[in-house]
């Protein structure tokens, strides 16, 4: 299993990219197989993606999404 790099964690988090407080909803996969994981939108039908080993993810921006989290494998 891959490990995170410093500042990030495995799984779904928020990239804040200026000091507005933008950000992005990102996904970092440290399993060793590609996974599905679900998109919860806030204003329209859940999405859902692939994400490769050791991949970090653009999900979606937020506030458009909400979160995001395992669903199985691809």
């Amino acid at each position: 299993m891959a490990e995170a790099p410093t500042g990030k964690q495995c799984g779904a988090y928020r990239h804040y990219y200026n000091q507005s407080g933008n950000s992005h909803l990102r996904y970092w996969h440290c399993g060793n197989s590609k996974v599905k994981v679900e998109v919860d939108m806030r204003y329209a039908a859940n999405q859902f993606y692939c994400v490769f080993e050791g991949e970090d993810a653009f999900l979606a921006n937020w506030p458009e999404a909400d979160n995001a989290w395992y669903v199985g494998g691809c």
